[in-house]
């Protein structure tokens, strides 16, 4: 994305032209650049990341359970005895573990967690697909409602001209005063209908700021355009494309082999498990 003197580089040419406000020169935003922008600055998507860092620890933990184990202890015991003696004695110990066999409950936690990163990397890739999902809807919308204010803008100015043109044949005497009253209704409600449509464009410029986590005020010059695609593709393939790429799917699939390595980590509790032990 192009970027000039307009904050972040995410600002642009403002929506205060339509309304005579005075405005600055700024970069423009094509709906790829709201897409990287939004994918680097969202703040739901950072916060859905940090749930792989969270996975990550976890399955460090269990296979650090499944481990030798080394713990070291120190005692210090003081005895005073009746001449006024004290006596000290300092004790350190180290003992290492290591288990052997734990009837398959160390093998389900470590399977568990490894499913569970995959889950928390695929929610990853599907927040990233929903954001930008989101971010292609808000910039289409935004388009369309400025095509809206145009032509609403279009008709104010020709029920402007018309009321004008009746309101001087009515001082001249060639029209009644009845058609300077709907004219003047006409230009009212194609007014109200203006207003209508920068305000729709104003709430999805400010959707579309909220995804990309820019500031509120910054002005967006929106450059990319409608295109049609040709999409060729029939109903039966879109279905088996969507039941073997749809990541929400295959996340809901690991979590139900977690509940089930659950359940097998939950009866190895009431098997046999052996652990080596070595200590002074």
């Amino acid at each position: 994305m192009k970027r000039t003197s307009c904050g972040r580089g995410a600002a642009l040419l403002a929506f205060a032209m339509l309304i005579g406000l005075p405005t600055a020169s700024c970069a423009d935003l094509s709906l790829q650049d709201a897409i990287d922008l939004a994918l680097a600055q969202n703040t739901g998507l950072r916060i859905t990341q940090k749930d792989e860092d969270v996975a990550k620890a976890a399955l460090k933990q269990a296979k650090i359970d499944n481990g030798l184990k080394i713990t070291g202890n120190e005692s210090l015991d003081t005895t005073l005895h009746r001449s006024s003696h004290t006596k000290s004695e300092n004790g350190i110990g180290v003992t290492a573990s290591y288990p052997i066999y734990t009837s398959g409950k160390a093998e389900a936690a470590i399977d568990s967690s490894e499913l569970g990163l995959k889950a928390a990397e695929l929610s990853t890739e599907r927040s990233r697909e929903n954001l930008k999902l989101d971010v292609i809807k808000a910039y289409y919308d935004a388009l369309e409602a400025r095509r809206t204010v145009d032509v609403r803008q279009e008709t104010v100015d020709k029920y402007q001209d018309h009321y004008t043109n009746v309101s001087q044949l009515y001082a001249a005497g060639s029209k009644a005063r009845i058609d300077v009253i709907r004219s003047s209704v006409e230009l009212s409600n194609a007014a109200q209908n203006l207003i209508k449509a920068q305000n729709s464009y104003e709430v999805n410029l400010a959707t579309l700021r909220n995804y990309l986590n820019v500031d509120r005020s910054e002005p967006l010059n929106l450059t990319s355009d409608f295109s049609y695609d040709q999409f060729n593709i029939d109903m039966d393939a879109c279905i088996d494309y969507a039941y073997r790429n749809r990541k929400d799917l295959l996340i809901d699939l690991y979590k139900y082999q977690q509940a089930e390595n659950d359940i097998k980590a939950a009866k190895a509790d009431f098997g046999p498990s052996v652990t080596l032990s070595a200590g002074p």
